[in-house]
């Protein structure tokens, strides 16, 4: 299939015209208008207020940087107030996945991560590169995904959680406001509970490596509890 890909300003989406392959060629919502390569489905709404960078997919029914669901971030007459959501590079988000719009701060996803279907990103939320939230993943609000996260499917996290780097969550699992989880661990259940360490992932860094992202992952703790 070849598909070439224009933005309609008025209506913040894509309307692609298909052909036979996937090649995108889209104007991001960013204040450049350059065209980044984006994949947006015609179906896929994006908010006034989103940043996208390169070569990302959005898929059908999907819905980004529209008003949080939070009670005091509506305006008067219930008029909404539209935060923002900065997307990086290399995104697969497939459908009817949602990304809330930020409130206090900006909603981030970063480069080369993996939002499959019908996966719910609260406001706020922080993404880093090379996460996998797999279908119908939840993520309250002002959660931070640390990097190589793996969570999977149905799996869901209370608000303002931090998850560890390269950590894996098991399917289903719920992580409680009580709950750490640590770099490099595997948890399992509800509450989730430490399973394992990720072997196949700690194989992969330096005792000093794995050091700094325990550090890191202190550091984000102490400055969001």
């Amino acid at each position: 299939m070849n598909c070439d890909y224009t933005i309609n300003q008025q209506q913040m989406y894509c309307e692609p015209s298909f052909n036979v392959r996937f090649k995108a060629n889209t104007k991001s919502n960013s204040a450049s208008g350059d065209k980044n390569g984006n994949y947006i489905h015609k179906t896929a709404l994006i908010g006034p207020n989103v940043i996208l960078g390169r070569n990302n997919y959005i898929g059908p029914y999907s819905i980004i940087g529209f008003p949080a669901e939070h009670k005091t971030f509506w305006g008067e007459n219930m008029r909404p107030k539209f935060g923002k959501v900065i997307i990086g590079d290399n995104n697969i988000i497939t459908s009817h996945v949602t990304i809330d719009a930020g409130t206090e701060n900006i909603t981030l996803v970063g480069n080369d991560c993996w939002i499959l279907k019908g996966a719910y990103v609260g406001h706020d939320c922080n993404i880093e590169d090379n996460v996998t939230l797999s279908a119908h993943v939840l993520l309250g609000g002002h959660s931070i995904v640390m990097e190589g996260v793996n969570m999977g499917l149905g799996s869901m996290c209370h608000q303002r959680s931090i998850i560890g780097s390269y950590s894996m969550v098991g399917m289903g699992s719920v992580i409680t406001k009580k709950s750490t989880i640590l770099p490099f661990d595997t948890v399992i259940g509800k509450p989730a509970r430490f399973l394992k360490r990720n072997i196949q992932k700690l194989s992969l860094f330096t005792d000093c490596q794995q050091l700094a992202e325990h550090n890191r992952f202190l550091q984000l703790v102490s400055q969001n509890h």
